[in-house]
C-alpha cells in the first residue's frame, strides 16, 4: 500500500510542471533528503501533507481505488459514478485509516528496533 501511494506520489510530482527543487524547498528539505525520505519509504506524514498542499492536491488522493492517472482521477467528472459520495467517502476514510496504521505499526517497529 506504501509503495503505491509513493508511486502515485512521484507520478503526481513529475506531471505537476514543477521541479523536485521546488518541492523539497517547499518541504525545507535538501534534495539528497527528499530524495531518500522518498526511496527508504521514511517521509514523514506532515512532509507528506504538506507535499499535497504544494500539489494542490488532498491527502486522500492518494488512497482513490481508481489505478489510473491520479489527475485523471481528481477532475474527471465521471469517477466512480456507481458509488455515491457518502460510499466513496467512507471507502476513502477506510483506505487512509489502513495507511496510517501501516505507518504507525511500521514506525512503532523501527522504535523497538533503534531500542534494542
Amino acid at each position: 500500500m506504501i509503495e503505491e501511494i509513493l508511486k502515485k506520489l512521484e507520478k503526481s510530482i513529475e506531471s505537476s510542471g514543477n521541479t523536485k527543487k521546488f518541492y523539497y524547498e517547499g518541504l525545507g528539505m535538501s534534495g539528497t533528503g527528499f530524495s531518500q525520505s522518498i526511496e527508504r519509504k521514511t517521509i514523514t506524514l506532515n512532509n507528506f501533507i504538506k507535499l499535497c498542499e504544494l500539489l494542490n492536491l488532498q491527502p486522500s488522493t492518494f488512497f482513490l481505488e481508481n489505478k489510473g492517472n491520479i489527475n485523471n482521477a481528481m477532475h474527471s467528472p465521471n469517477t466512480n459514478q456507481s458509488i455515491n459520495s457518502n460510499e466513496r467517502e467512507t471507502n476513502l476514510l477506510r483506505e487512509e485509516n489502513k495507511f496510517l496504521r501501516e505507518k504507525i505499526e511500521w514506525l512503532e517497529s523501527r522504535l523497538k528496533n533503534d531500542k534494542l
